[in-house]
């Protein structure tokens, strides 16, 4: 039996353990996955999104497009519906307003990434691309709209930020595998 000093040294191992998220891949995916992250706004998001969703340790740049087509269709779902709720429940104008801009930017967003996705099932590389390309001027709408005036809050920095990075890592991926 552990004596008791033991158990209080071990018992914050035992709190942090569950939340350190080792990266579950092999060398070569950990290369390809630090090559796209590199080339992203925030280097640990990206890393954290691959490295939170592989299927398996041996993931290739194929698995890692299916990570950032996936991702981004959950973001962006996440995203429309969030600016829904922020329509029905602003009452400032202006706000109201930048947000239906929002609401459009993020169905575009949506429908494209649908589309990517499609593409991907279907191995059409370069189709996902040019769905996954024309996502940055859908998203670019929303975010340039809080920025274009002077309003004192943008309730989407945060997500709008995290769908650049998320584009980016979509179109790194393709870039890699159509070449």
């Amino acid at each position: 039996m552990a004596s008791f000093p033991c158990m209080f040294l071990l018992f914050p191992l035992l709190i942090i353990t569950p939340f350190i998220h080792p990266a579950f891949s092999d060398l070569e995916t950990q290369e390809l996955i630090e090559k796209i992250c590199r080339q992203c706004e925030d280097y640990g998001f990206c890393n954290r999104i691959f490295n939170e969703n592989l299927k398996t340790p041996t993931t290739d740049v194929e698995g890692l497009a299916q990570i950032t087509v996936e991702q981004s269709l959950y973001y962006a779902t996440n995203t429309y519906i969030f600016v829904k709720k922020l329509i029905a429940n602003t009452s400032d104008a202006a706000v109201r307003g930048h947000l239906r801009v929002c609401d459009n930017s993020y169905n575009a967003v949506l429908n494209l990434f649908q589309e990517a996705f499609r593409s991907f099932d279907l191995k059409d590389y370069r189709s996902m691309m040019a769905y996954e390309w024309d996502t940055q001027r859908a998203a670019a709408t929303c975010d340039a709209i809080f920025s274009a005036d002077s309003l004192p809050i943008d309730p989407l920095i945060q997500r709008n930020k995290k769908m650049r990075i998320l584009i980016a890592m979509a179109l790194q991926t393709s870039s890699i595998l159509i070449a």
